[in-house]
């Protein structure tokens, strides 16, 4: 992300002209700059990928979170320019109707693709649910899309809010022609699709591709089978606990299923129907399609769950302990609970909650959140970052009372390292010519810090947890 401050309130006028200026961010009048085209690397991406072995021949108690019919035929739709190309369409907001959003606008990448809101910001009115996290769509329950599983099919689920008048609101005969004529698209339809024309299918099929490609397949859980290590223990004692409470519902993969026979067609409900014990409110989920269905709504993937909040369809619980305190004793019966659920919850004992959370953590894969392939092109920041990201380290981190910040920097440049809460307050700052930085933090409370270093053009942010 560039930065460029003005004095002359012309020069500032002239600025808003360009479509890709953020708003006015102080009295200083600085403005956020993004690039009017993509930034992309020489060649692509690598957005193919294997599935993992393990994740089919594990026994069923070896991770606690079970796999189960696991399909990844939709890996095969998936190539490296295709993929290249929707992440230029789903970062691009030439393709709302204001161009003033994105896909990524409701789905941002340190959230797992979700927004950290309970219900979304549409062009006119709140969503009508809460933006559903894109991971691992490619293989986990990926027979329904939406909260109410009315649309069975990645397209629809594209289509749906490309084109919805309050999300991004897109006319797609002008969008055709838009992108036809914008300069760098039409080498990027020639290189997935063999020639340039601009379709909507072939839109679609790229913003497909792309979405399928994002997984969380480098998480702790993940990691203690490829590296041959061990959950923790209170990890382990969550694993036993989430098996035998959550496991019923909750697998990777396909669920079981059975059917349900009323109405004119027999549907089966599981895997992908169900109702959780929630207080149903005015939204009936899947009884807006199918009226012996009502409050019924997905079960999502769990993976990365620590990083999607809030949780539920309308995102009634803003952390995962409320979540866990919900199934523990804020059960309300229902016709459909009670088969999973006893009609007063699990009713967990504190240490087993704090067990269960733990294990819920381990599903989360940070590497993903910062990897550059899904990342926004348009914007600088994101560019100038990767080659110092992986430099940075903070030892020890979780840290007490003194944490070193350790970062590469071979021509000895000036680097600003300044460290702030999550919300923006600014604790410290400091500047240096070396490749480390020690701060006393013996003063700060307990809770999460941004470390933010910055060497000349470049910046990075790494999270800082004090105990």
């Amino acid at each position: 992300m560039k930065t460029i401050t003005f004095t002359a309130l012309s020069i500032t006028l002239a600025a808003f002209l360009l479509s890709n200026v953020s708003t006015i961010k102080s009295s200083a009048m600085v403005l956020t700059i993004f690039n009017e085209e993509p930034v992309l690397p020489p060649e692509p991406f690598e957005y193919t990928f294997d599935f993992p072995n393990y994740l089919f021949n594990l026994e069923a108690d070896t991770l606690g979170y079970t796999p189960g019919g696991i399909d990844s035929l939709n890996l095969s739709t998936i190539t490296d320019d295709g993929a290249t190309l929707g992440r230029v369409l789903f970062y691009d907001k030439k393709l709302s109707a204001l161009e003033n959003i994105s896909c990524g606008t409701c789905h941002i990448q340190s959230f797992s693709f979700a927004d950290g809101l309970d219900l979304s910001e549409g062009v006119n009115a709140l969503t009508k649910r809460n933006s559903m996290h894109l991971n691992d769509l490619a293989w986990t329950n990926h027979d329904g899309f939406t909260w109410d599983l009315e649309h069975t099919d990645l397209v629809d689920m594209i289509s749906i809010p490309l084109t919805d008048e309050n999300e991004i609101g897109a006319d797609l005969e002008t969008l055709i022609l838009k992108l036809s004529i914008t300069d760098y698209y039409p080498s990027l339809f020639a290189n997935a699709f063999g020639d340039s024309e601009v379709t909507e299918e072939r839109i679609i099929s790229a913003l497909s591709q792309f979405i399928l490609s994002i997984n969380s397949l480098n998480s702790t859980l993940d990691q203690t089978i490829i590296a041959d290590a061990e959950l923790s223990d209170l990890q382990k004692e969550g694993r036993d606990i989430f098996a035998s409470a959550c496991g019923s519902c909750h697998v990777q993969g396909n669920h079981f299923g059975f059917t349900f026979e009323e109405g004119e067609n027999p549907i089966e409900i599981f895997p992908f129907f169900f109702s959780n014990g929630l207080e149903e409110g005015e939204d009936l989920g899947s009884g807006e399609w199918n009226e012996h269905l009502s409050h019924l709504f997905k079960v999502p993937t769990l993976r990365n769950i620590a990083l999607t909040g809030p949780y539920m369809h309308d995102g009634r619980f803003e952390t995962l302990e409320e979540v866990i305190d919900h199934y523990s004793d804020g059960v309300v019966e229902n016709e459909w609970s009670g088969l999973f659920i006893p009609f007063d919850g699990f009713q967990f004992e504190s240490s087993e909650k704090e067990a269960l959370l733990a294990f819920l953590q381990s599903f989360t894969d940070e590497s993903m959140l910062e990897n550059p392939k899904w990342s926004n092109p348009f914007d600088i920041k994101s560019m100038d970052q990767n080659s110092l990201q992986s430099s940075i380290k903070i030892v020890p981190n979780p840290s007490r009372d003194f944490a070193r910040i350790e970062f590469s920097n071979p021509l000895n440049k000036q680097v600003n390292i300044y460290v702030t809460t999550m919300d923006g307050k600014r604790i410290t700052s400091a500047s240096n010519f070396e490749n480390s930085y020690g701060v006393d933090i013996s003063n700060y409370l307990p809770g999460t810090y941004v470390v933010q270093i910055e060497i000349g053009r470049q910046r990075s942010t790494q999270k800082l947890v004090v105990y």
